[in-house]
């Protein structure tokens, strides 16, 4: 893929298929830092830039395995979010709701796996 290619489907993908599917991308990333925070038990306050940041590192870690456009695309894709987001970290933070409870059980059995016995939701 050219780099235009790359960027062009990298907006579409957070501009349309990507914030139809998973709605406002600060929220979905605001979740995410939610989940993570609770993961790590709280050692870290992890913010919605990060969580983007670290999907970047994901997407380069799967890189090291071998090229794959999907994943340069993904990295622009992250790394614009990032962008836009860090630049709005200091907006009101939206309210969520909770996850389901299956969701929940299955947040419950990971950390007991690791030894944790509470979420904080």
């Amino acid at each position: 893929m050219k780099r235009d290619e790359i960027l062009d489907q990298a907006g579409n993908l957070i501009n349309g298929d990507r914030a139809k599917d998973y709605g406002d991308a600060y929220l979905n990333h605001l979740r995410i830092a939610d989940f993570w925070n609770n993961y790590l038990d709280h050692s870290v306050k992890i913010a919605p830039t990060d969580v983007a940041v670290m999907m970047v590192l994901v997407k380069v870690a799967r890189l090291m395995s071998g090229w794959k456009d999907d994943s340069f695309v993904d990295i622009c894709g992250y790394g614009a979010l990032a962008g836009e987001m860090s630049t709005n970290e200091s907006r009101e933070t939206p309210q969520w709701a909770p996850p389901e409870e299956e969701m929940l059980d299955m947040l419950r059995s990971v950390l007991s796996y690791r030894g944790k016995n509470t979420i904080e939701v």
